[in-house]
């Protein structure tokens, strides 16, 4: 191979040269440090500004905002990035020695303040933490370590300036660095912060995954298979191909052995139809049997024993476009300059055989480890699947996420380690400790055990399981050899490894790719020169955990047979992993019927994830132990109940870790928990709710959750320490004896139905109503609607009742023609499983409500929300479906508004999230189900009135506020032309001016100095309007959470923790 390619493999970030400039400001910023000007914090905010962020490091004022509101608090700076917040600065002053110790008075450490930070907002990916002294920069999924600097790493006791140090401290901190050139991402891996380089990840899976795209499409286009069959071959080559660079690199087989056969015949000028493919098909028959005249050890294994020879992969394609339509980019300029060098003489080789030479250009020991391929692996699976199903894969446009490392870990160690120990240890210390005097009994318990993740995908389970195993053998190894006094002996560590696989980890998955993929996952740590691969074909296997009945599925996997040996001895000791979690719409209605027939837990809605927790019962030993990270809706929801019936009941849970809505997995459509877990019932368990994403989980403090005091309706954990003040709320009569709750519109087709305004409709407008959907319900306000609907109804008897086609045609010609010109569309809409194709009523609302509802005064609020937002339609508006609900008052002894102030108050809102499940992004449902049945106070009217007064005049004030901002919006619109109100400038009034002026220039380029001042004269006198009105509305709204406390007896101790809660 070309010595240019090789050398890309080590090569750096270029040096910043660092200038006299530079050097003076370290060199004054050193003396403050010397004479003890920096140990105020707060003095010092502007020199930090002036001198290290501006004339030190870069910055310009648009790129930072100085204290940056965020969660009621002030970060000292922020970093902006595409007007988001990007990295958090937290300062301190010098007299602040320790950035992780909490300080007299203060809740946080200077560390665990800015990592706060990062986790109230996405886009905050850093953050930086000083003392003035030391500067360290955090990464915000990787909060246990952080690259650190002092000034005496940069001018060593205050003498000689340490160029290279200063110049990797620019690497870092700089404007350059961190907004320009990203270099943040190759630190993840060149200086040894992170275990990964995930700029570097996330570039070569873009490139094996299109390498992937390209051998389907050529497989299937010039060979007689069909696309599942092209699909199969192509990851089968790919392994392979990934598995001779792997070895290769780690000197199991001769080096650039891949790209040798590749390079040889392009070389030679000797192309023709497909001559590459023969020389790659030939090499992996020599992999298989072995081939010594080229120092070619056979590995076996499976992994090569198929033969591909049938197969015909071209050398060349004159058609530039064959691959046009495969639309994944990657990055990676410099291996394509010296590949396209190599292969100059052919412009039309074949587009794979490139990508194969860029995939060989990598270090396989180095650049790409067993863990970033893990990684790669992992996000592969569900490329593949939805392959298959021709979807999109949206995980492609965001990049590779991956089960973390630290949860994998956590599982196998607190599963594995305390199964084998008679005393629950949990550590491979302790464990060795209590074995001391009888290793021979821990080896047998480690040679017999028998280790299931029943939905692999792509191993990382299985891995790390090996990994813990390994590191319990290697532990004995070294307590024997200490009590021996034998300290020649080596633990090997490939053959440990071998009889793990061999022995003890076991696997299924429905992908016959995953299953593939796993196996060379697991492959890899085992590759030794001269041995042959084990067999896991055994151990590894394709098939439906979740079901035996060949009538339902072309893969039924029926345990007792499939794992024989197995179940001959009672079942698996351990189960683990991360199951699928399916939409119940990808879920054929066959598989619907087997599983609730076949399930306990198969309750209302199927989940998969709770069915994996009942097989687990089903196929572990009476002994055994499972730990899943999956799905906690069912805690909550309906659906949930029967398998809360059997924590309480059949399984004991051991402990719970809920993860809360951290994003553990980004794309993941609810909320996840580690569960722990065996058979038999339980009297209590463990439970923790985890604040930040890293947080060291062998260092967390359990609650102890009495089982007796849960029962099968609903848990809600997290505040479970509020029990006995719910208790006492749950007194009162629920909401339904007073008012109900209702589900609004559903269309089914928004594009047909719903319009933005009626401006131009060439549609009757009296068919339409107004629509409120879930921005339009402010907190304390009267809703306006933002949309219009077309609704087909009238009311006949009181009843709300389908215009017929007829009548539409006669009364409604224009909405007819509409109507009409859609039909193929509305016909298709689905209503429960039916579609509407041979409905008379074909263009019907999928629910359309009701008139009288509608025309009722009503409180509106979402469906989902992160915080309560109740406020109250006058409009006689409809309201758009799951994502609005409305209550309307059944009782005329009880106001509106007593109910309002009720529904918006602190207590009843932390009530409804102690009941209700949470979303993905941390939203909670308000639907109907937990409305009807909020506890309410019945009280006289009279006793109402103070509700009342506090809720018109709080009504009104918000009437004002909303009046005064718009107004300024008008303004920023009419004078200065500002054509997008973007978030910033919807909340002018956070800003300073200086912030408003920049926003509105941004827009608005030549403002003349009469115009600035204009401005600030309006934005002056804007602030003088609203920020008294702001303080007025808090100010009552406290007053009627106080009023609500009151309502319902709540002690000052009691309001004390609910406060506390919210915070």
């Amino acid at each position: 191979m070309d010595n240019r390619l090789l050398r890309l493999r080590n090569k750096r970030i270029k040096d910043i040269k660092v200038t006299s400039k530079i050097k003076s400001v370290i060199n004054e910023w050193y003396k403050k440090y010397q004479i003890g000007e920096l140990k105020d914090e707060r003095r010092n905010y502007l020199n930090f500004e002036n001198n290290i962020l501006k004339k030190l490091l870069g910055y310009k004022d648009e790129d930072f905002q100085f204290e940056y509101p965020l969660d009621g608090r002030s970060v000292e700076f922020m970093i902006m990035k595409d007007d988001k917040p990007y990295i958090a600065v937290e300062l301190k002053g010098t007299q602040t020695k320790d950035l992780t110790r909490k300080q007299t008075g203060e809740r946080y450490s200077a560390v665990e303040q800015a990592s706060n930070y990062a986790n109230k907002k996405s886009s905050i990916k850093w953050y930086i933490v000083s003392n003035y002294y030391e500067f360290r920069l955090y990464n915000s999924e990787s909060q246990n370590k952080y690259i650190s600097f002092t000034l005496d790493d940069l001018k060593p006791n205050g003498y000689d300036f340490d160029e290279k140090r200063i110049s990797q401290f620019f690497k870092v901190f700089s404007r350059e660095a961190v907004l320009e050139k990203d270099y943040l991402n190759k630190l993840y891996y060149s200086e040894g912060l992170f275990p990964e380089d995930f700029n570097l990840e996330n570039e070569f899976y873009k490139l094996y995954n299109q390498t992937r795209l390209m051998i389907i499409k050529e497989l299937s286009t010039n060979n007689p298979i069909n696309k599942e069959e092209a699909i199969e071959y192509a990851q089968l080559i790919l392994n392979r191909y990934i598995f001779v660079c792997f070895c290769e690199d780690k000197n199991l087989l001769p080096d650039s052995i891949s790209s040798e056969e590749i390079l040889t015949p392009i070389r030679r000028k000797v192309l023709a139809i497909a001559t590459i493919w023969s020389r790659l098909n030939e090499l992996f028959y020599f992999i298989n049997n072995g081939n010594p005249d080229n120092d070619i050890t056979g590995y076996n294994g499976g992994l090569f024993k198929e033969d591909l020879s049938h197969l015909r992969i071209r050398d060349k394609i004159e058609d530039n476009t064959f691959y046009k339509d495969i639309n994944v980019k990657w990055n990676f300029p410099e291996q394509e300059h010296i590949i396209d060098h190599e292969i100059r003489n052919y412009p039309d080789i074949n587009q794979i055989y490139r990508n194969l030479l860029i995939i060989s250009s990598f270090d396989f020991q180095t650049d790409l480890t067993e863990n970033i391929l893990g990684h790669i692996f992992e996000n592969s699976i569900s490329d593949l699947e939805e392959l298959k199903n021709e979807k999109e894969s949206k995980r492609k446009k965001e990049g590779v996420y991956y089960t973390p490392e630290y949860i994998t870990k956590y599982i196998c160690e607190n599963t594995i380690i305390p199964y084998l120990s008679n005393e629950n240890n949990n550590t491979i210390e302790s464990l060795i400790k209590e074995y001391k005097n009888n290793f021979k009994k821990l080896e047998d318990k480690l040679h017999n055990i028998k280790i299931l993740d029943p939905a692999c995908g792509s191993g990382a389970f299985l891995n790390k399981a090996t990994d813990t195993l390994l590191s319990i053998h290697k532990a004995i190894f070294e307590a024997k050899n200490n009590q021996e006094n034998n300290l020649d002996k080596e633990f090997d560590n490939i053959d440990n490894r071998r009889d793990i696989l061999i022995n003890n980890i076991h696997g299924v998955d429905l992908n016959h790719e995953s299953i593939e993929i796993t196996k060379l996952g697991l492959f890899l740590k085992v590759c030794k020169k001269g041995i042959k691969l084990p067999d896991l074909d055994k151990n590894i296997k394709c098939g439906n955990s979740l079901i035996d009945d060949s009538a339902v599925t072309h893969k039924p996997f029926i345990w007792k047979k499939e794992f024989k040996e197995v179940f001959n001895n009672g079942g698996f000791d351990i189960v683990i992993g991360n199951p699928p979690y399916v939409r119940i719409q990808n879920i054929s209605h066959d598989e619907i019927d087997y599983y609730k027939n076949k399930y306990i837990t198969a309750y209302e809605k199927v989940d998969l994830s709770i069915l994996f927790i009942e097989l687990s019962q089903h196929i572990l030993k009476e002994n055994g132990t499972s730990g899943l990270i999956t799905s906690n809706a069912f805690l909550n929801t309906g659906y949930g109940k029967k398998l809360r019936e059997l924590f309480l009941e059949k399984i004991k849970l051991n402990s719970m870790i809920d993860f809360g809505d951290l994003p553990i997995f980004p794309d993941a459509l609810t909320y996840v928990s580690i569960f722990i877990f065996s058979k038999s019932k339980s009297k209590s368990f463990k439970y923790y709710h985890v604040k930040k994403l890293h947080e060291d989980l062998n260092s967390i403090k359990f609650e102890d959750i009495d089982i007796s005091e849960l029962n099968k309706e609903s848990w809600n954990l997290k505040s479970y320490n509020l029990r006995y003040i719910f208790e006492k709320i749950k007194k009162h009569p629920p909401l339904i004896e007073i008012g109900k709750c209702w589900v609004g519109i559903i269309s089914g087709a928004d594009e047909i139905f719903i319009f933005d305004n009626l401006n131009n409709i060439k549609i009757e407008k009296d068919v339409f109503i107004p629509l409120i959907r879930s921005k339009d319900c402010i907190r304390y306000s009267y809703s306006k609607p933002s949309k219009y609907i077309i609704y087909p109804y009238q009311l006949s008897d009181s009843k709300t009742k389908i215009l017929s086609e007829t009548q539409i045609k006669e009364k409604y010609p224009k909405l007819f023609k509409y109507f009409k010109a859609n039909e193929s569309k509305l016909r298709k809409r689905k209503d429960s499983r039916k579609t509407l194709q041979k409905e008379p009523n074909w263009y019907k609302l999928i629910r359309h409500g009701t008139i009288n509802t509608f025309k009722k005064e009503k409180i509106v609020f979402p469906g989902e929300a992160k915080k309560s937002k109740f406020s109250i339609d006058i409009y006689e508006s409809g309201y758009s479906g799951a994502r609005v609900f409305s209550i309307t008052m059944e009782n005329i002894d009880y106001s509106i508004k007593y109910l309002l102030a009720i529904l918006n108050s602190k207590l009843i809102e932390k009530y409804i999230k102690s009941i209700s499940p949470m979303r993905k992004g941390g939203y909670y449902s308000y639907s109907a189900k937990y409305m009807d049945e909020l506890p309410i106070p019945q009280i006289s009217y009279n006793s109402q009135e103070v509700f009342i007064s506090n809720v018109e005049n709080i009504m009104n004030n918000n009437e004002k506020l909303d009046k005064e901002i718009k107004s300024f919006h008008k303004y920023l619109v009419s004078d200065f032309h500002v054509t997008k109100i973007n978030k910033k400038l919807t909340e002018y009034y956070t800003l300073s001016f200086e912030d408003l002026y920049k926003q509105v220039k941004k827009q608005y380029k030549q403002i003349t100095r009469q115009e600035k001042d204009k401005l600030e004269d309006e934005y002056t006198l804007s602030i003088k309007i609203v920020e008294p009105l702001q303080k007025e509305i808090e100010e009552i709204d406290k007053k009627i959470d106080n009023l609500v406390y009151e309502l319902y007896e709540l002690t000052n101790g009691e309001i004390d923790i609910i406060e506390k809660s919210l915070e």
